[in-house]
């Protein structure tokens, strides 16, 4: 009898409608987290290269960039949904998509890890949106997951900040989990780029642990 409960709730669960997490409209969840009107939209648009071609004014640690989307009104819906809504079921989503990037494997990386939060900033949302997407693409392509990093936090928020601060504002702002050495590529994960200072501040930090190559990837990336 508990079992049939059981079965019950979960086919409930899983054919009652949902919100799409880019138009909030209501929807049949056999079709994903994003309504079929809306998936036509919000299509993968896959940037790929050296992060020189997007981004500009420094040095790069890292070597090559990837994000899955451009970020237009619609991607910043699904963002929005994933940060601040609870939508959880969009990193298996993005990491689904991720993981059918030729782009991404073709770095040939040793083990993925994410940009941390701040230990306050995660207590107050629950969980890392980065983190949760980068342990999806870890469970589709088989690439170990490990964090490397942790953010101190006290310093103001980036998209605060104008773009020549932002690089200022990133420095001494993560410091290694434990004294460990990092495997000799590694994939680091973010949701969204726009300057590119956080990815560069926490791949300066991975080479300093070891890393010889860092390669990055995000699910959107931001036309400055």
């Amino acid at each position: 009898m508990e079992l049939l409960k059981q079965l019950v709730v979960f086919f409930w669960d899983f054919f009652s409608p949902v919100p799409c997490a880019v138009c909030g409209g209501e929807y049949n969840r056999t079709d994903g987290p994003v309504c079929p009107l809306c998936s036509r939209v919000a299509q993968p648009v896959v940037t790929a290269g050296n992060p020189s071609e997007y981004l500009s004014g420094r040095y790069f640690y890292f070597s090559y960039i990837l994000s899955l989307f451009l970020y237009n009104s619609e991607i910043q819906s699904l963002i929005i949904s994933f940060k601040e809504k609870e939508r959880v079921d969009l990193a298996s989503y993005f990491g689904s998509i991720a993981a059918g990037c030729k782009e991404i494997f073709a770095a040939n990386f040793d083990v993925i890890t994410a940009v941390p939060l701040s230990r306050l900033k995660q207590s107050e949302r629950g969980y890392n949106q980065s983190e949760l997407f980068a342990r999806q693409l870890s469970r589709f392509s088989g690439k170990p997951y490990k964090q490397f990093l942790r953010c101190k936090g006290g310093k103001k928020i980036q998209k605060k900040l104008s773009y020549e601060h932002r690089s200022f504002n990133c420095i001494g702002r993560y410091d290694p989990v434990k004294q460990v050495v990092c495997p000799e590529r590694v994939l680091l994960v973010d949701d969204v780029v726009t300057t590119g200072a956080t990815l560069n501040e926490c791949s300066r930090i991975l080479k300093k642990m070891g890393a010889l190559t860092v390669f990055s990837l995000t699910i959107a990336r931001v036309d400055i």
